[in-house]
């Protein structure tokens, strides 16, 4: 039943895995979000691909991610994408290889599909 959207989330999230490791292996820097929580190049590099290849193919869905402002669209939307483009950003930086890409997809408020890299 939604075959399209997960190949298309698998999709997002190797294109994303790309942007992450080419980041990984360099000497990055590191910000510090307003809740205190490190954010870096790979992460916002690794959202806005994750954003716009499933805006793309989707483009009536809305998203919910980490590294993104929420939007009033978001709320009125059976169809929203969450992402977490770097769950475990502490472990990125700290290069031990323990983070993932988190990407699901909700229907009217319940999750139905995800994928996680």
């Amino acid at each position: 039943m939604w075959e399209k959207e997960l190949e298309a989330m698998k999709e997002a999230a190797y294109l994303a895995e790309k942007e992450i490791l080419k980041v990984y292996n360099t000497s990055f820097a590191v910000e510090i979000k307003s809740d205190d929580s490190p954010v870096t190049a790979a992460d916002k590099g690794a959202d806005k691909i994750i954003r716009e290849f499933l805006h793309r193919k989707f483009p009536g869905y809305a998203f919910l991610t980490e590294e993104s402002k929420d939007t009033k669209e978001r709320l009125n939307n059976d169809f929203v994408f969450i992402v977490d483009p770097v769950d475990g950003t502490k472990e990125f930086v700290a290069r031990n290889g323990e983070f993932t890409t988190n990407i699901a997809l909700a229907y009217k408020h319940e999750v139905v599909v995800g994928v996680i890299n």
